[in-house]
């Protein structure tokens, strides 16, 4: 999908990985405009309701695909997130509305979250510690990597239903099998 003059939804954009997003969003062109919910995107974004249709990019984690005992509800909330996108783009009656649903997981990336939650682990480098072991497996991602795998994601026309993770060491791979039919 091109992005120029198109008008964009991101979720939870006013810090982090999300204000990374808008802003690569508006480089690219598009209008932004951050609000809460996919359902006001499903309203607004449906051309059954006179919008032109779009991409809605969920940000899940990688916490959301794997188990991650030191933080069980942070993973349990974005497994859910996963289990949402999916869902809304199985829809049968969603190619009809001209929508597409994707989800962005990342691993741990250099963000104000992961600053106060991990960085201190890591810098201890205790190679025992299992939160040592998966950033060590993973690498830290950038702002700006994710941020180019969520353009990716956009821009890919027939991607409804994919996950995508993004890790610094294996990069972006797609989760959860094929794309869902969406012909828009």
């Amino acid at each position: 999908m091109r992005l120029e003059n198109k008008v964009t939804i991101v979720t939870g954009g006013a810090q982090g990985l999300g204000k990374a997003f808008a802003e690569a969003l508006l480089k690219k062109g598009a209008k932004i405009g951050v609000i809460e919910g996919t359902r006001l995107a499903v309203k607004y974004m449906s051309k059954e309701e006179g919008g032109k249709g779009g991409v809605v990019v969920n940000l899940g984690s990688t916490a959301g695909l794997e188990p991650v005992y030191s933080n069980p509800v942070y993973a349990g909330s974005k497994c859910g997130v996963v289990g949402y996108t999916r869902s809304m783009a199985a829809n049968p009656s969603i190619h009809q509305v001209g929508i597409r649903f994707t989800c962005l997981c990342p691993s741990f990336t250099n963000t104000p979250m992961f600053k106060s939650d991990y960085l201190e682990d890591l810098k201890k480098g205790d190679p025992k510690d299992p939160v040592v072991q998966m950033m060590t497996k993973a690498g830290v991602n950038t702002v700006e990597d994710v941020a180019a795998a969520f353009l990716q994601l956009v821009e890919t026309d027939n991607n409804n239903g994919c996950v995508m993770t993004v890790t610094k060491y294996t990069g972006i791979q797609y989760r959860h099998g094929k794309p869902l039919t969406n012909k828009l």
